[in-house]
């Protein structure tokens, strides 16, 4: 009963480990490459045409927030921006502009370096970790681990 018992833990710890090391790979994958993530799962690349749509809808925005805000300030004169030059405004639309052309430039750049980070730390963990379970349970057996921890209280097997 004892191998019994040492030959399933070596067995379940030696499969956990496997599928802990690819659900660790595929994490860093669908936090930052959702859109990716999720065409490698459905087979399709519908969210490579969404992303397409939701940046063009933000440039949008930017450029309306833009035209209500000169408007607001120079032509209805409601706002308290009136004495300011415009040339302001014009600044702050051309950086929000470059910020939301040049994000997905520099999130890819981040997240290729994350990716890649991640990735060697969990092969140099998995390289330098040798899982010796089978020696491991053997030694917790070999101390009476098992006869001493999941049989007290009843009479031990022969």
């Amino acid at each position: 009963m004892e191998i019994i018992l040492a030959l399933l833990i070596v067995t379940e710890l030696n499969g956990c480990l496997a599928f802990i090391d690819g659900m660790l790979e595929g994490i860093v994958l669908l936090a930052l490459n959702a859109e990716r993530y999720m065409t490698n799962v459905a087979g399709t690349s519908i969210m490579a045409s969404q992303s397409t749509v939701m940046f063009g809808f933000g440039v949008s925005l930017i450029i309306l927030k833009f035209v209500k805000k000169g408007s607001d300030a120079y032509v209805l004169r409601n706002g308290s921006d009136a004495e300011e030059e415009p040339c302001f405004l014009v600044v702050n639309f051309v950086k929000a502009l470059a910020v939301a052309v040049c994000f997905r430039v520099i999130y890819g750049w981040m997240a290729a370096i994350a990716t890649g980070m991640s990735s060697q730390i969990l092969a140099a963990v998995g390289a330098g970790t040798g899982y010796f379970w089978a020696a491991r349970v053997n030694g917790m057996s070999s101390l009476g681990f098992f006869q001493e921890n999941f049989f007290r209280g009843r009479e031990r097997p022969l």
